[in-house]
């Protein structure tokens, strides 16, 4: 069974979203999780360039990576059954 979704947790991924982006981070992408996990409704994940920028958008971004591990680890595949959302 799917959960329902909670419009503010909703909101508050593109609120994060839109923060990222407005902090220059690139490659953004949200992912409905709730058919696929237990552990959460929503990863957000996107790249950063530097340390600081990253930091920058930390407390509000569960998944931020440099653009070499964001490849390595590759959440979008791993978590390819997730719905992406418009952001």
């Amino acid at each position: 069974m799917i959960r329902k979704v909670n419009r503010k947790t909703k909101a508050f991924v593109t609120a994060a979203a839109k923060l990222a982006d407005e902090r220059h981070c690139s490659d953004i992408v949200a992912l409905d999780m709730r058919k696929v996990s237990q552990v959460t409704d929503y990863f957000l994940i996107l790249t950063g360039t530097s340390d600081r920028q990253m930091r920058s958008v930390a407390d509000v971004v569960v998944h931020i990576f440099n653009a070499q591990s964001r490849k390595y680890y590759d959440l979008e595949m791993l978590w390819g059954d997730a719905k992406k959302l418009k952001v």
